[in-house]
C-alpha cells in the first residue's frame, strides 16, 4: 500500500468516533434536559398549595408496619412549609399527637448538608407511653445524617403519665454540628415555678453529658407565713456510652434570700446512676424541709413536709427507707394532705418482687398500719385502719371514726382472695350534718384476667348499695347485678355486658325527686352543678338491651319520665319543666326517639312534641345522620284568645360528625308553618346548610384563623305586622304582611345579609278632621336591612307613606375580630344619615301614651360621622304647628314651634314654644342645650346619662296647664334644669295665676268586705303593691329646689268644702332626702265654707304647715256654724296622717250639747225624732264622710239646711217637733223658716252678719222681733 493510500483510509475511524461522540452528547443532553424538566416540574409542584398534604400522605403509606402516621387539616406547600391541624404517630403503645403545627421549610439548607426545617411550632404536643417497662438498650453513639439548626416552640406539652405532667410556653433552640448536640430551653412555667435548661451531649463515645436546670419557685406561703421565692438548681454530668456509663445527679431547692428563722422550704438530692445496668441506682439520698408540693407540681396539695429517704443497693436488689412529717395536714377538699406522719421500709430482691416490711402512717387523726409483698398472683398482705376521722379526710363527711381491716392472701398461683371490712363508729350525740359513713364489706377474688366480687355492700350518707358481679378487663365484659337506694329513689340493674353478647335491664323508680335532689346537693361535686335547680314529683326510667355493645344490630329500648324541674323557683318568670317523656328504641347504630314535654313560665304554657331517627356507620366515633320526622311547639297563655303554634311541615335530614379538631353539623332544607293569636299564617323556610367548629390555630408562625364556619339561609313569608311587639294597640288597624330573609356565611370572613320588608297591606289610622273615622295611611314602602361583609356593617331603614310621612336612615361602621370573637371596637368609624319628613305627626299618635293626641309637622335631617366612642352629628330638627292634647287630663297645647340644631355631640334647642288652651291660654318658652361628653379615663358612671351635660330654661306666662271643667290651672314662672355627670338639678319659682280644683265626690261603687277576688284574667302580670326604691332612676337622685306660690286665686271645691288657698311652699328633693320630695311652708284658707251634716260652716281658721313629708302636713282648722247665739263648730288638729277631730264650742259645752247646737241649732235633744237626728249626725261625724240624710235632702231641694228639732229656736215655751228650712243667699245673708209639725207655731227669720261679732236677727210670724246679737269669745 502506498503512503497516499494509507492516508486516505486513516480518517474513516476518526469520523466514526466523532459521530459516536456526537450521538452520546446528544443523548446526554436529552437526559439532562429531561432531568432538568422533571426537576423543574417537581419544584413547581412543590410550590402548589396541596403538595405538603400529598407528601405527608405518601410518608404515611411508606411507614413500617409497626408504625402508623395520620394527618388532617393540612395547608401549605412542600417548598415553603405550612400548617398541620392534627397529626398522630403511633408505635405499639407509644402515641404522640400534635395539634396546630406550623412548619417552615428552607430547601437551600439541604445543599449545605443541613436539615431544611427552618422553624417548628406546635400548639399542643401530647405524649402517651403505655409500653411496659423494659430493659434499656445501651447507647454507644448518636449521629444524624444532616446538621440541624432548629428554633422550636411548644405552647403546651402534655405527658399523659403516670405521673401526668404539663408545661406551658416551651421554646428554645436545638443544634447539631456533627460532633455535639446542643439544646437550649428558654424560661417556661410548671406549677408555680419558672425554669430554664441547657444540655450538651457528645455525639461519639464516650458521649459526655453536661446538663443543667435553673429556676425560681414562688410559694404563696402557709397560713401565717409570708410568700417566699426559692431557687432551684439541678445538674447531671457523666457519660452515656456503653455499659460503663455513669451519671452524677445533684439537685437542690433553697430560699433565694436568707429567712429570719433560718428554716424554710429546702430540698437536696444526690444520686449515682448507671443507666444501662440492671441495678441502675448505685446510691441515692434525699432530704427535705417544709416542702410544699403545690409549689412544685400542678394540682398537688399544699404541704409542709420534713423528712428523708434513701435508696441503697442490697445484693442484686435495693433497700428503700424513708420517713416524713407533715406540719400542715388537712382535708383533701381544702387542697391539703390528710397525712401527718409516715414511716416505711421497702425491699426489692433480685427477682424483682417488692416487699413492704414496715408501713406506719398517721392519717386524719387515726392510724394505718400494714405490710405486704408482691407475688406472681398479685399483692398480698394486711392493712389495719384505726380511728380515722372522715371529716378530716373531707369536710363534707360527718364525724364518726372509721375502723377496719383489709386482707389479701394468695388462694392459688393465679388468684388473690380479698376481704375488706370498714365500719363507721356510732354518731349518737355528734354532729351528723355531713355525709355519714356506716359500713363497707367487700369479699372477692382477683386474677389478672378476671375480677370476681362475690359480695359488696356499702352503706353511707343515707344510701345503700349491694352488688355481686364479675369483670374481665381483657375482654371488657361484666356480669352481675346491682341494687341501690337513696332518699326518694330506688334502682336496680342486672345482666351481661360484653362486646359480642349480652342482655339485661335497668330500672330506676323515683318516688320523690325533691328528696333525691336534696341528697345529690349534699355531695360537693354536685352541689355547684345543681345550684339553682329544683325538682319535685315522681320519675321513672326503664332500659333493656339484648346483645353486645359492639354489635351494630343489638336492640335497645329506653323509656324515661322526667320529674318536674324548675330554675330559680322564687322568680315568677322562671321556667318549669313538667310532664316530660322520652322514648328511645332501635339498635346501637339505628335509633328512633320521641319526646313530649310541657313547660311553664308564669302564666305561659309551652308544649313540645317531636320524633326523630338517627343512625351511624360506626359504633364509636363515627358520624351520625338522621331525620327530624315531626316537631311542633305550642305557646298559650290565659290572656290570649288563641295560642301560638309552630309545625314542621316536612322531615328534615341532618348529619353530625366530631373529631379532635372539629365538630360538624349539616342540615337539609325545611319549612315551618307558624300560626299566631290573630288571623294569619306565616311560613318559615330554610335551605341546606352547615355549622362547623374548629380549634383555632395558635398565633406566632401561623396566623389565627376562624374557629367556626357557618352557612345558613332562611326566609319568612306572610308575617302579619300585628304579630310584632310594636304596641299598635287599638289606635291603629293593620293588614300589612311582611316578608324577610337572612343569609349567614362565616368562614375566613363573616357575611350576613338580612332584610324585613312589607309585601302587601296597609295601615288604617284615625282621620284628623273626622273623629271616629279611619283612613288608609297610603303605605308604599316599609323596609329594614342589614349587610355585614367581614368587618364592614351597613344598615338601612326606609319608610314611605302618603299620610304618615317619609323616613330614610342608613348607617355604616366596622367590626373587628380576634380569638375571642367579633367585637365593635370603640375606635370603629361610624357614618350615616337620617332624613324624616312627617307632614302629619298626628298619624303617629299611636306612639304617645293612651288618651293623648299629637299634631303638627316634623322635618329632620341629620348626618353622622366620627367613631363609636366619639360620634359627630350635623343637622337640624324642626317642627311646626305642634299640638298636644289629652281630653282626660284636660291638657291642650297648640301653636307649637320647635327649632333645634345638632352639631358634633351637642344639641342647641333654639326654640320650643307652646300655647295653652283658649284665647287667654298663655305660652311656654324653652331654650337650652344638651352636650354628650367623652367618658373620663378610669371613671365609671353608673347612670346611662352620666356623660350628658344639659341646660334648659323654661318660662311660662299665664300658661293654662289644664282646662278641664273640674280642674283649671294657669301658671307663670321660670324653671332651670341642669344635668352634669348624671346629676339632674331643678331650680325655679312657679306661681299659680288662677286655679280651680273640684274634688270628686266619694261616690264610686266598691265591693263589699265579704267579696274576695281570687284571680284576674289580665294580659299583664299581677300588680305589685310595693313602691319602687326611692331615688333609683336613670338620672340618679335629682336635686330639686322649687318655690310654689298658690297665687291670688287658687280655689278648691268639693266634699262640702269651698274656699280659696294662699301661701308659698318650697319643694325640696335631693340625696339628703333619699330622693323623696319634701315641702316646707304654710298654706292658709281665705274665708270659705265647709258643708257638713246639712249645715254650712264658716271656715274661720284654716292652716296647713308643711315641714317635711308632702303628704303629712300639720293641721289647724276651725269651722263655725253661723247665725247661732252659741258658737259651735268643728276643730281639726294633728297631722294629715293622724288627724284629731273634735267638736268646738264657745263657751265650752258638753259634747252632747255641742253636737245638738251643731246639728239642730239649739241645745240638748228631747228625744223622739230629734234624738234620731243626733244619732245619725254622730254616726256620720265618726264614720268619716260627714254626709247625713238631711244634708242630702237639702242639697236635692236646693236648700242649705233641713233640720228637725223639739220646740222653737226663739220661743222656749213652745213644745212639739218643728222643721227648720234654711237658705244662704250670700256670705252674710241667711234666711230660715221654722214651723211645727202640729201647726201650732211658725216663724220666718233673717240673719245678717254686720261684723265678725255683731249679727242682726229679724223675726216675723207668731212673734215679731228685731235682735242685735253680740258674740264674745272666752278662749
Amino acid at each position: 500500500m502506498t503512503p497516499n493510500t494509507a492516508n486516505d483510509q486513516q480518517p474513516k475511524p476518526r469520523r466514526k468516533l466523532r459521530g459516536l461522540a456526537l450521538r452520546l452528547g446528544l443523548l446526554l443532553g436529552l437526559l439532562l434536559s429531561g432531568a432538568a424538566l422533571v426537576l423543574s416540574a417537581l419544584w413547581w409542584w412543590a410550590g402548589t398549595p396541596g403538595s405538603l398534604a400529598s407528601t405527608l400522605n405518601l410518608a404515611a403509606q411508606l411507614m413500617p408496619a409497626s408504625q402508623r402516621l395520620s394527618t388532617d387539616l393540612v395547608e401549605g406547600s412542600l417548598r415553603h412549609g405550612g400548617q398541620v391541624g392534627q397529626w398522630h404517630w403511633q408505635q405499639g403503645a407509644l402515641q404522640v399527637r400534635g395539634e396546630q403545627t406550623a412548619l417552615e421549610l428552607d430547601w437551600p439548607r439541604l445543599w449545605q448538608g443541613a436539615l431544611p426545617v427552618a422553624q417548628l411550632h406546635l400548639g399542643h404536643l401530647t405524649i402517651d407511653d403505655q409500653n411496659p417497662a423494659s430493659e434499656p438498650q445501651p447507647l454507644t453513639t448518636l449521629h444524624w445524617p444532616l446538621h440541624i439548626d432548629l428554633p422550636w416552640q411548644v405552647d403546651r406539652l402534655e405527658w399523659v403519665g403516670p405521673p401526668a405532667f404539663e408545661a406551658l410556653g416551651l421554646q428554645g433552640h436545638y443544634r447539631y454540628d456533627g460532633s455535639e448536640h446542643h439544646l437550649e430551653v428558654q424560661p417556661f412555667e410548671v406549677a408555680q415555678g419558672r425554669y430554664s435548661a441547657q444540655a450538651r451531649l457528645q455525639a461519639a463515645a464516650p458521649m459526655a453529658l453536661h446538663a443543667s436546670l435553673q429556676g425560681q419557685v414562688h410559694t404563696t406561703g402557709l397560713a401565717g407565713s409570708q410568700p417566699l421565692t426559692l431557687t432551684a438548681q439541678a445538674t447531671a454530668e457523666g457519660t452515656l456510652s456503653g455499659l460503663p456509663a455513669a451519671l452524677a445527679l445533684h439537685a437542690q431547692l433553697q430560699p433565694s434570700t436568707a429567712t429570719a428563722s433560718g428554716r424554710s422550704m429546702q430540698m437536696q438530692l444526690r444520686a449515682q446512676i448507671h443507666p444501662w445496668q440492671a441495678q441502675a441506682i448505685a446510691q441515692a439520698h434525699a432530704d427535705w424541709q417544709q416542702l410544699d408540693l403545690a409549689a412544685l407540681w400542678p394540682g398537688a396539695p399544699q404541704t409542709s413536709l420534713t423528712g428523708q429517704a434513701s435508696v441503697t443497693p442490697e445484693g442484686s436488689g435495693w433497700h428503700i427507707q424513708g420517713q416524713l412529717n407533715n406540719q400542715s395536714p388537712g382535708p383533701w377538699d381544702r387542697h391539703a394532705l390528710p397525712l401527718s406522719q409516715l414511716t416505711a421500709q421497702l425491699h426489692r430482691p433480685g427477682h424483682g418482687l417488692w416487699q413492704i416490711t414496715q408501713l406506719q402512717a398517721k392519717v386524719a387523726g387515726g392510724q394505718v398500719q400494714g405490710e405486704g409483698q408482691q407475688t406472681p398472683a398479685g399483692w398480698t398482705g394486711q392493712v389495719n385502719i384505726t380511728g380515722v376521722q372522715p371529716e378530716q379526710l373531707h369536710t363534707a363527711m360527718a364525724a364518726g371514726a372509721l375502723n377496719g381491716q383489709i386482707k389479701a392472701h394468695a388462694a392459688d398461683a393465679r388468684t388473690v382472695a380479698i376481704q375488706a371490712d370498714l365500719q363507721g363508729q356510732s354518731t349518737l350525740g355528734k354532729n351528723t350534718s355531713g355525709l355519714r359513713w356506716d359500713k363497707l364489706h367487700l369479699q372477692g377474688q382477683w386474677q389478672a384476667d378476671l375480677w370476681k366480687i362475690e359480695s359488696l355492700e356499702v352503706q353511707a350518707a343515707d344510701a345503700k348499695l349491694q352488688a355481686q358481679f364479675s369483670f374481665a378487663p381483657q375482654q371488657q365484659s361484666a356480669q352481675g347485678q346491682v341494687e341501690w337506694q337513696l332518699p326518694g329513689m330506688k334502682a336496680q340493674a342486672q345482666g351481661v355486658l360484653a362486646p359480642r353478647q349480652g342482655q339485661g335491664r335497668l330500672e330506676v323508680v323515683m318516688s320523690d325527686a325533691a328528696l333525691s335532689m336534696a341528697w345529690l346537693k349534699r355531695w360537693p361535686a354536685w352541689a355547684e352543678r345543681l345550684q339553682g335547680w329544683q325538682a319535685s314529683g315522681p320519675a321513672q326510667l326503664n332500659a333493656q338491651w339484648q346483645g353486645g355493645y359492639r354489635q351494630a344490630d343489638a336492640p335497645i329500648q329506653l323509656n324515661m319520665t322526667l320529674p318536674r324541674l324548675s330554675t330559680q323557683a322564687k322568680r315568677s318568670d322562671a321556667w318549669q319543666l313538667e310532664q316530660s317523656h322520652i322514648a328511645v328504641q332501635g339498635s346501637l347504630q339505628a335509633l328512633q326517639a320521641s319526646i313530649e314535654a310541657r313547660a311553664l313560665k308564669g302564666t305561659q304554657t309551652v308544649q313540645i312534641q317531636s320524633q326523630a331517627q338517627a343512625r351511624s356507620s360506626a359504633l364509636l366515633g363515627g358520624p351520625w345522620q338522621g331525620t327530624i320526622q315531626s316537631a311542633s311547639v305550642q305557646l298559650s297563655s290565659p290572656e290570649r284568645t288563641a295560642p301560638w303554634k309552630a309545625q314542621l311541615q316536612e322531615a328534615v335530614a341532618w348529619q353530625w360528625s366530631s373529631s379532635a379538631v372539629h365538630d360538624l353539623l349539616q342540615w337539609q332544607a325545611g319549612r315551618i308553618a307558624v300560626q299566631g293569636p290573630t288571623t294569619g299564617q306565616a311560613a318559615l323556610r330554610w335551605d341546606a346548610g352547615q355549622w362547623q367548629s374548629r380549634i383555632p390555630m395558635t398565633k406566632g408562625a401561623v396566623a389565627a384563623r376562624s374557629s367556626q364556619t357557618t352557612a345558613l339561609t332562611a326566609r319568612i313569608d306572610d308575617l302579619p305586622l300585628n304579630w310584632l311587639p310594636l304596641g299598635l294597640g287599638t289606635e291603629i288597624q293593620s293588614d300589612v304582611m311582611l316578608q324577610g330573609q337572612i343569609r349567614l356565611e362565616q368562614a375566613e370572613a363573616l357575611r350576613i345579609s338580612a332584610r324585613l320588608e312589607r309585601s302587601r297591606g296597609d295601615l288604617r289610622i284615625n282621620a284628623d278632621n273626622a273623629p271616629g273615622q279611619r283612613i288608609n295611611s297610603g303605605l308604599r314602602d316599609a323596609r329594614i336591612s342589614l349587610e355585614v361583609d367581614n368587618d364592614n356593617v351597613q344598615a338601612q331603614l326606609n319608610w314611605d307613606s302618603e299620610h304618615m310621612g317619609q323616613l330614610q336612615a342608613q348607617a355604616q361602621t366596622r367590626l373587628s375580630h380576634d380569638a375571642s370573637g367579633w367585637h365593635w371596637p370603640e375606635q370603629a368609624p361610624v357614618s350615616g344619615r337620617l332624613k324624616a319628613q312627617l307632614p302629619r305627626v298626628g298619624a303617629w299618635s299611636l306612639l304617645a301614651p293612651p288618651g293623648w293626641r299629637v299634631q303638627g309637622s316634623l322635618d329632620t335631617q341629620l348626618e353622622l360621622s366620627g367613631t363609636r366612642q366619639d360620634p359627630q352629628w350635623q343637622g337640624h330638627v324642626q317642627a311646626n304647628n305642634l299640638a298636644v292634647r289629652s281630653a282626660v287630663q284636660g291638657i291642650e297645647f297648640s301653636q307649637g314651634q320647635l327649632r333645634a340644631r345638632v352639631h358634633g355631640q351637642q344639641v342647641d334647642l333654639e326654640q320650643l314654644s307652646l300655647r295653652g288652651a283658649g284665647a287667654q291660654g298663655g305660652e311656654l318658652q324653652t331654650q337650652g342645650q344638651l352636650v354628650w361628653l367623652p367618658p373620663a379615663a378610669g371613671v365609671a358612671n353608673p347612670s346611662p346619662l352620666g356623660q350628658v351635660d344639659m341646660v334648659l330654661k323654661l318660662q311660662a306666662k299665664a300658661l293654662r296647664v289644664s282646662n278641664r271643667a273640674d280642674r283649671r290651672l294657669a301658671i307663670s314662672g321660670q324653671v332651670k334644669a341642669q344635668m352634669h355627670q348624671g346629676q339632674l338639678q331643678l331650680r325655679g319659682q312657679i306661681q299659680a295665676d288662677q286655679g280651680l280644683f273640684i274634688l270628686a265626690e266619694d261616690s264610686t261603687p266598691t265591693l263589699g268586705q265579704d267579696v274576695v277576688v281570687t284571680q284576674q284574667r289580665s294580659a299583664k302580670a299581677p300588680l305589685k303593691t310595693e313602691a319602687p326604691a326611692p331615688g333609683v332612676s336613670m338620672i340618679g337622685t335629682p336635686d330639686v329646689q322649687v318655690t310654689l306660690d298658690l297665687g291670688p286665686d287658687f280655689q278648691v271645691q268639693g266634699h262640702g268644702l269651698s274656699t280659696r288657698l294662699s301661701g308659698k311652699l318650697n319643694l325640696l328633693s335631693n340625696a339628703s332626702t333619699k330622693g323623696l320630695p319634701r315641702l316646707n311652708g304654710e298654706v292658709s284658707t281665705e274665708g270659705g265654707r265647709y258643708k257638713a251634716y246639712g249645715q254650712n260652716l264658716n271656715i274661720e281658721t284654716g292652716l296647713l304647715r308643711f315641714n317635711g313629708p308632702y303628704d303629712n302636713p300639720l293641721l289647724e282648722i276651725l269651722a263655725i256654724r253661723p247665725n247661732l247665739s252659741q258658737r259651735v263648730g268643728v276643730q281639726i288638729s294633728g297631722s294629715a296622717m293622724t288627724p284629731k277631730v273634735r267638736l268646738y264650742s264657745d263657751p265650752e259645752l258638753p259634747d252632747a250639747d255641742k253636737l245638738a247646737w251643731l246639728v239642730l241649732g239649739r241645745s240638748g235633744a228631747n228625744g223622739g225624732a230629734e234624738s234620731a237626728v243626733l244619732q245619725q249626725a254622730a254616726f256620720a261625724l265618726f264614720s268619716g264622710n260627714g254626709k247625713t240624710l238631711s244634708g242630702e235632702m237639702a242639697g236635692a231641694l236646693g236648700l242649705d239646711e233641713i233640720s228637725l228639732a223639739s220646740g222653737s229656736r226663739s220661743d222656749a215655751t213652745a213644745t212639739g217637733a218643728a222643721v227648720t228650712l234654711g237658705k244662704r243667699l250670700s256670705k252674710d245673708f241667711y234666711l230660715v223658716y221654722e214651723t211645727s209639725l202640729k201647726g201650732t207655731f211658725g216663724s220666718f227669720y233673717v240673719f245678717y252678719d254686720l261684723s265678725r261679732r255683731l249679727t242682726l236677727r229679724a223675726q216675723t210670724g207668731q212673734d215679731n222681733a228685731l235682735d242685735l246679737i253680740y258674740t264674745v269669745r272666752r278662749d
